[in-house]
């Protein structure tokens, strides 16, 4: 994952992701395998790389141990898959409410740790009739967007009872109709929007209140 040969070579530091649509959690590191360095840099974000000889000596796999505000988190971590599959395997050990934001450059992964739930969580519910674009549902306020819309179909939002529908072009992105969500829900509520590194990947949508 952050290994020499996944990501290559470089002496410059990731940008640490932004934290607009929410708070950052109070997040410290207990443990973590050997064959990775995890280090805190500002409140929520942490550094990790992977050790000198870490997937050579000690396999593709390293266990972090973590809390996370009031919570106790252990996450074992491929380190060969990819950003997409360590976002992915980190929004699964994360209690609801909080999600993970990465970033990566060279050797070194940037992770933020965001606290979504600082008002009421809404109700969130959505669906595509699209053959292509499909959604999944991974939280109370939280869905997934997958795959480029064939067109001429509708998908639908629905927040605590009210419905948005928007009409899908052929070829839209997840992240072309994510952002045309997030703005179509405007002034009452924003979405935070946390997009695959492969262009066309999958986007995760955050439903929130706007302060």
């Amino acid at each position: 994952m952050f290994s020499r040969t996944s990501i290559g070579m470089s002496a410059a530091l990731p940008v640490v992701p932004r934290a607009s649509a929410g708070r950052a959690a109070d997040v410290q590191v207990l443990s973590a395998s050997a064959s990775v360095e995890v280090s805190e840099l500002t409140t929520g974000t942490l550094l990790m790389r992977v050790a000198r000889d870490g997937v050579a000596a000690r396999g593709p796999f390293a266990t972090v141990s973590l809390r996370v505000d009031h919570t106790f988190v252990s996450v074992s971590l491929p380190l060969l898959l990819g950003v997409d599959a360590l976002k992915a395997t980190l929004q699964e050990a994360l209690p609801d409410g909080y999600v993970p934001l990465l970033s990566h450059g060279g050797d070194a992964i940037i992770l933020t740790v965001l606290r979504t739930v600082t008002h009421r969580q809404p109700d969130v519910f959505c669906t595509s009739r699209d053959a292509r674009q499909r959604v999944r549902r991974t939280g109370p306020n939280r869905f997934t967007l997958r795959g480029n819309a064939r067109g001429h179909s509708r998908l639908v939002l629905r927040v605590d009872g009210q419905a948005w529908r928007l009409a899908l072009e052929a070829g839209e992105r997840p992240l072309d109709v994510a952002e045309r969500l997030r703005a179509a829900l405007q002034p009452r509520w924003t979405a935070l929007l946390d997009a695959s590194t492969e262009p066309g990947g999958p986007v995760s949508v955050t439903v929130l209140p706007r302060r």
